[in-house]
């Protein structure tokens, strides 16, 4: 049984070619099955870009070296100098997006810490006599 011949289970016209699913085979009992596989979700590609162009921005980058030029590279919180250290956003960018290129909306963190606090909550880990009183 070919693609062509094999009869959809959705009305013509109601899914994209993208979002049709594929049929795939599998071995049952020495037979080989044709199977209707579920569509795939697709990624948003201008959300997927947005991420991985931000992070690799001249913007990012500098604030970055700032960052790390003013703290080191010593996590704020556990105070690791070894392993991948991270700037960390306090105010996490999926909540406060007009904050992700504020120098006083980072700190450094080492990568354990920064997956632990994730956007959960806005935790300020810089050690107060380096922070500048309001």
């Amino acid at each position: 049984m070919s693609k062509r011949s094999q009869k959809s289970s959705y009305p013509a016209g109601s899914l994209k070619e993208s979002q049709k699913p594929s049929v795939i085979k599998h071995l049952v009992g020495g037979n080989w099955v044709e199977i209707e596989a579920p569509a795939k979700k697709r990624v948003n590609p201008k959300k997927q870009h947005e991420v991985v162009d931000f992070y690799q921005g001249r913007k990012w980058l500098r604030i970055r070296r700032a960052v790390l030029k003013k703290f080191g590279r010593v996590c704020m919180k556990c105070g690791q100098d070894e392993g991948v250290i991270q700037i960390d956003h306090i105010k996490p960018r999926s909540k406060y997006p007009e904050l992700e290129l504020v120098f006083n909306n980072l700190q450094v963190l080492c990568m354990p810490c920064n997956s632990e606090k994730s956007n959960k909550n806005e935790h300020d880990y810089r050690p107060t006599n380096k922070r500048k009183s309001k």
